[in-house]
């Protein structure tokens, strides 16, 4: 009974990390794209280990003049979130968005828009 539970918590271990590595790649692959573009800021919503709302990673590709080329967003509480185009956001100017305006219901959303548009050097 003991060597059929740790069995199950070893396969469920394995399966976690190979879903980790998973969406690290894809994210990995979606950051490639978007350096090729212009400078990158990544911005992130704050959370604990134990908040129950969804982690919110959101980032943008910015040319010279402070203009978006291209905006991704990443949200979920599990390995099977995916990165996903932003083009609410592809052509705004940096000094012109307002994260409430573009987010109204979603404070994680804000504040990782907010830190990735910060574009710290």
């Amino acid at each position: 009974m003991s060597s059929g539970m740790i069995a199950v918590a070893l396969l469920a271990w394995l399966a976690h990390s190979l879903f980790g590595w998973y969406q690290l790649r894809r994210f990995n692959h979606m950051l490639e794209g978007l350096f090729q573009q212009g400078r990158v800021g990544i911005g992130r919503s704050a959370s604990n280990r134990f908040n129950v709302k969804p982690r919110v990673i959101i980032a943008v590709a910015v040319n010279p003049e402070g203009r978006i080329l291209a905006a991704v967003i990443m949200k979920g509480f599990t390995v099977f979130a995916r990165p996903h185009a932003l083009p609410l956001l592809t052509d705004c100017y940096l000094d012109d968005i307002d994260a409430k305006k573009i987010f109204p219901e979603r404070e994680t959303c804000q504040k990782a828009l907010l830190s990735a548009i910060s574009m710290k050097e």
